[in-house]
């Protein structure tokens, strides 16, 4: 009798134990795929491991990043499922802050992002994500704050840090500071978005040859739709270059942007 006794519980054990593992092997498995970029089958794997363990937050995590990279927002409701199984998952709250963001719930994206800091206050990323949403809620000392905070986490903080500054600054009216950066910004990297940053400026500093000239350079409808011509418009407007205003206004109509009835009365005179 002992012996069958014995024999029960071992047979009960090595279930529990093999059922451990074939979750733990669906969980590994999906993160192995998942850094392959082998969407597909990590999806597979975590979409098992929920089925054998649904109180596993991590595969929760993983697919709100398949399904976000898929189609923005998809993944917001798994980060949120994430969350609730794991209070102290900051990844899932830095996640999920992006989709709220993206939404336009800039609070409830801060929101977030102050929990994930709460729980992992060394972590650039999130400092550099909660400084762009300050900058959009224009609490520009705190998006001045947190940026060099990103900075001082870890120098290889995205060089775009060095725009959310100067807008920051740009936005506190202290040009100077704002014009050094956005030229900082531009040492990093010359894209068409680090051109606009410093054009705003120096067209807030009155400076419209200046601005005009990095407007141009700025100027990508590939990226912003055809919304620079609408700033070189009116940075020509400024210059009294009024037929060069009105072709640009006319480009970014060929585009698709809507342009302000006061700009498209001028061309109409």
């Amino acid at each position: 009798m002992k012996n069958l006794i014995l024999g029960v519980l071992s047979i009960l054990f090595s279930n529990v134990i093999y059922a451990q593992e074939h979750q733990d092997r669906h969980l590994h498995r999906g993160i192995v795929a998942f850094n392959k970029q082998d969407d597909e089958t990590a999806l597979k794997h975590f979409e098992k491991e929920i089925i054998h363990n649904p109180t596993e937050s991590q595969s929760y995590y993983y697919i709100g990043l398949i399904k976000n990279s898929k189609k923005q927002n998809d993944g917001c409701n798994y980060f949120s499922k994430a969350i609730e199984l794991n209070p102290n998952y900051h990844e899932a709250y830095n996640s999920r802050s992006n989709c709220k963001s993206y939404k336009g719930d800039k609070l409830g994206a801060l929101e977030d992002l102050n929990n994930a800091i709460t729980i992992d206050s060394t972590n650039f990323g999130y400092f550099f994500n909660r400084s762009g949403i300050k900058l959009d809620l224009e609490d520009f000392q705190g998006a001045i704050k947190d940026a060099n905070k990103a900075l001082k986490l870890d120098d290889m903080t995205p060089s775009f840090v060095f725009g959310i500054i100067a807008k920051a600054y740009l936005g506190l009216g202290n040009y100077t500071e704002a014009l050094k950066y956005a030229t900082e910004y531009i040492q990093f990297e010359e894209f068409p978005s680090s051109y606009l940053v410093r054009a705003d400026i120096k067209f807030a500093m009155k400076d419209f040859k200046g601005a005009l000239e990095d407007y141009q350079k700025a100027n990508d409808p590939d990226l912003d739709g055809g919304n620079t011509y609408v700033k070189i418009a009116k940075t020509k407007f400024a210059l009294e270059d009024n037929k060069g205003a009105c072709k640009a206004i006319a480009k970014a109509s060929e585009l698709g942007v809507k342009i302000e009835e006061d700009l498209l009365n001028k061309c109409e005179k």
